[in-house]
């Protein structure tokens, strides 16, 4: 196997009680309805203005029937104000759009003689999707935040309804000063000075100041959390939508003492007097006078990107070389390249890599070895030693729960695996047995300091388990009684 060697899937990630990532399911299991909040909020992050050919095709007639009616919805104030002509279709207000999705509501129950309810199917009767993104509509000194209506308003109520000739601009990495709904949300304060634009955000008697780059960056961790896209679905909208969600994050999470273990981005290595917070898996930076310097979750997708990015700035690095590890240079299952003293090569594996991370951040005895800011960078490093402490053993000598615990983690995966790659056997029969059996039966090991390496075929490490303490039994000697 070589440094060349491509890149097979290695997602399999799960996720530890204590926030840390294991090495069971990298990738988070995503319902329905999650992917139709990100779907529909990926659509349009890059595109800053309105696609016309796309807005058009959504146009409905029955939503354009009752365009013709607002008039005798809204009064000719609420028509002149919160309401703009596009080539693209009516621009509303989000102030008004909750009046408007009523009036449609009511509309169409009097038109089908039913029961008139507003939900989310008649949102998306109207916008075309259940999700709209919000757009800002930027006129001078104006600036309105609300939705557009895919329709055709090139005769629509011209007397009445303005007609805005610019472009929309996009809420999604756009955060602009005079949003009007920045206002409305609570403990903030919008600061607008030399130094640029931001927010102040008053959490537990503390001031923590947000700029454009933080929220970006929680925004983009938070769209990775499954668990925190069901909760804030709105967050992914636009920018000031995820300020809720981080308020109430940042309320709930807690400092990170000196003493305690946490592992940190490398940029954040040598900078000193950062403040730590932890909430689940959430890890927030700030610096000395409570800036947000950056969010990162230590779980499920997030964890492996976080990984994979740091392992990237490795590869980029001077020096690949961890001890008695060598990096490879590009992204692939094989991390890099272990050599122990005895001259013998081994292929460390993604999958040994996080559970290594697992055994680290869950262990005392090896947090102890390291410092308690940790970087990835320290935790190769320790892999590393470990690994150089080791001898080749015979399996009698490893304790048989670990190769019983590796055997069903291989049976799990097997298990999980996509349809293609499934084997046509069932579990219990016998041939699947046999399978597992083999890969067994193939593995070599090596021990050394209290730590077991599982390899595979091709001298790749896959695992490493921590011994077992075998407590001494006691053995109590019961005298026969005299006869």
């Amino acid at each position: 196997m070589s440094e060349n060697e491509q890149v097979p899937n290695t997602n399999n990630t799960a996720t530890l009680s204590d926030g840390v990532a294991t090495t069971d399911d990298l990738q988070d299991k995503q319902d329905q309805s999650d992917g139709d909040v990100k779907n529909n909020a990926s659509n349009t992050h890059n595109n800053k203005h309105v696609d016309g050919q796309n807005l058009k095709s959504k146009i409905s007639e029955l939503v354009q029937n009752f365009l013709l009616e607002l008039p005798n919805c809204f009064t000719e104030l609420q028509l002149k104000k919160q309401f703009r002509r596009l080539a693209d279709g009516l621009y509303i207000d989000e102030e008004l759009l909750p009046e408007f999705l009523k009036h449609f509501a009511l509309w169409q129950a009097r038109k089908n003689n039913s029961s008139a309810t507003v939900d989310v199917k008649t949102t998306e009767k109207v916008f075309g999707e259940r999700y709209p993104q919000p757009y800002y509509l930027l006129d001078g000194k104006l600036c309105q935040v609300g939705f557009l209506i895919p329709s055709n308003t090139s005769e629509l109520h011209k007397k009445i309804i303005p007609e805005f000739r610019g472009s929309l601009t996009s809420t999604l990495d756009t955060l602009h000063p005079r949003d009007p709904g920045l206002v409305n949300i609570p403990n903030t304060e919008i600061v607008l000075d030399r130094t640029g634009f931001g927010i102040k955000l008053k959490v537990r008697q503390k001031t923590i100041f947000l700029n454009t780059t933080a929220i970006k960056n929680f925004q983009q961790t938070l769209s990775n959390s499954p668990r925190l896209r069901r909760r804030y679905p709105a967050a992914l909208q636009g920018l000031r939508s995820a300020i809720t969600p981080l308020e109430r994050l940042l309320i709930s999470a807690k400092p990170i003492r000196s003493k305690q273990t946490v592992l940190i981005p490398s940029s954040l290595r040598t900078q000193r007097d950062l403040i730590y917070l932890r909430t689940g898996g959430f890890i927030f930076v700030l610096s000395s006078n409570y800036e947000l310097i950056t969010a990162y979750e230590l779980r499920g997708r997030n964890f492996r990107n976080f990984i994979f990015s740091e392992l990237d700035l490795l590869r980029s690095s001077r020096s690949r070389h961890i001890g008695i590890m060598e990096i490879y240079k590009k992204r692939g299952a094989i991390v890099g390249a272990l050599r122990t003293e005895d001259g013998e090569l081994n292929l460390l594996h993604i999958d040994a890599l996080f559970k290594g991370l697992e055994m680290i951040l869950r262990r005392r005895s090896l947090r102890k070895k390291l410092s308690d800011r940790i970087t990835l960078y320290d935790c190769i490093k320790l892999i590393s030693r470990l690994f150089s402490d080791t001898i080749r053993v015979e399996a009698r000598e490893v304790p048989y729960q670990l190769i019983r615990h590796y055997s069903n983690l291989i049976e799990e995966h097997e298990a999980k695996a996509p349809k293609r790659h499934k084997p046509s056997f069932k579990r219990n029969n016998k041939n699947y047995n046999k399978r597992s059996n083999s890969q067994i039966e193939s593995l070599r090991y090596r021990a050394g300091a209290g730590w077991v390496f599982f390899i595979h075929d091709h001298k790749v490490i896959k695992s490493m388990y921590e011994k077992p303490l075998v407590k001494p039994q006691t053995v109590t000697i019961i005298n026969s009684p005299s006869v």
